[in-house]
């Protein structure tokens, strides 16, 4: 087994499945706060505590980047092709071999796969950290994306990679590098990457500190052809964290005209909405949206004139006054639930009926909570 499938295996080991649903799928302001005090090790440390994931990847690579500029000259030369360089641009810009062995050694620098160099560091988390498993888990996928693309010549990072890279949510979590190239590349698994067949027009392409990669658009458009719910996901933090226009997804859709699932896509892409807040709250809407529901108003503030206190609730239908909340497990501990529960005592007094969700309940019982909100709908 070599370097690139260890790194794979290890990191498909790490155990925090129920985490990464709590903290990135279903987060709470409750869930961001507890992230961030339990926060270990330097990997992370620098990062702006309350950044959305967005914001706070986009910060990390930005603070590594300064970094490496007043660095050597290979460091220099990584951080404008994606932070990652061949062994033979390593030797030609005046590194010498035992050098490179002894940052790898000191973990100073890391090999993404084979001949190719990563010149960040990239500790080994504490598996008792899941938020460092995380983090740890994405940047070395987007080193992996990176390092595929530099090998690789004519291919550009899209799909799930370009999720990585850009920051962006999502429902699964990707494991190796998605890599576009038109004829004649070969697509299919190579190199521990997945290549799909298609072009790019030059203004679908972008860069990530030199390396290629597809547009936001052309990347939400990509990820929902293949899954709704990545697409679905990702569309929403992007409109909410990147100021993604519906116009601009409107274009990368008519440019995929013709395209096996851009119908799916087409659909999908128009729920889109930057008032959806985490990813439980996108994938519920589209559970709702495929039953039939009518579409409730997002992220709605509902005063109370006998106390004076307003509350804000994450859906609303309106007409028949019922609310549905989206939530984290976590948020309720301690004094949350007692906040909660005088919250949600507020909203009844005021007429409304409060049903709420959390991740088993729409990603594995969604049928029963259905049956809960129709009958809730059907009740006024």
């Amino acid at each position: 087994m070599n370097l690139a499938e260890l790194n794979a295996a290890a990191l498909a080991s790490i155990p925090e499945p129920r985490w990464y649903v709590e903290h990135v799928l279903a987060p709470s302001d409750v869930a961001a706060d507890n992230a961030a005090e339990h926060r270990r090790g330097d990997m992370f440390a620098d990062s702006s505590r309350g950044m959305s994931p967005v914001a706070e990847s986009a910060h990390w690579w930005r603070q590594r980047a300064d970094e490496l500029r007043s660095g050597s000259a290979a460091e220099r030369r990584a951080v404008r092709q994606g932070f990652v360089l061949t062994r033979a641009q390593t030797l030609e810009s005046g590194t010498s071999a035992s050098t490179i062995r002894r940052m790898l050694y000191r973990g100073t620098w890391w090999s993404p796969r084979r001949g190719i160099l990563a010149v960040v560091a990239v500790p080994q988390a504490d598996r008792s950290d899941p938020h460092a498993v995380h983090q740890a888990r994405r940047c070395k996928l987007a080193l992996a994306c990176t390092a595929a693309a530099l090998a690789n010549p004519g291919h550009v990072i899209s799909g799930t990679g370009a999720a990585t890279v850009h920051g962006l949510p999502l429902f699964t979590r990707p494991t190796e590098p998605q890599l576009t190239a038109a004829p004649p590349h070969t697509p299919g698994h190579r190199a521990h990457a997945l290549v799909r067949p298609a072009g790019l027009a030059a203004d679908e392409i972008t860069d990530w500190y030199g390396a290629p990669v597809a547009t936001v658009s052309r990347c939400l458009v990509d990820l929902a052809r293949h899954d709704r719910r990545d697409g679905l996901v990702a569309a929403d933090a992007a409109m909410r964290e990147l100021g993604l226009r519906p116009a601009d997804v409107d274009d990368a859709l008519a440019r995929a005209r013709g395209w096996p699932g851009v119908r799916r896509a087409r659909s999908v892409l128009s729920l889109g909405n930057p008032l959806a807040e985490s990813p439980l709250e996108s994938i519920t809407r589209l559970a709702c949206h495929d039953a039939g529901l009518p579409p409730p108003e997002l992220q709605v503030r509902i005063h109370d004139p006998m106390t004076g206190r307003t509350d804000r609730v994450d859906a609303l239908w309106r007409e028949q006054r019922v609310i549905l909340e989206m939530d984290g497990q976590v948020k309720y501990t301690g004094k949350e639930l007692w906040r909660e529960k005088r919250r949600q005592e507020r909203l009844a007094r005021l007429g409304y009926d409060v049903i709420r969700v959390f991740w088993d309940d729409v990603v594995h019982d969604w049928p029963a909570t259905l049956v809960r909100i129709r009958a809730a709908l059907a009740g006024y």
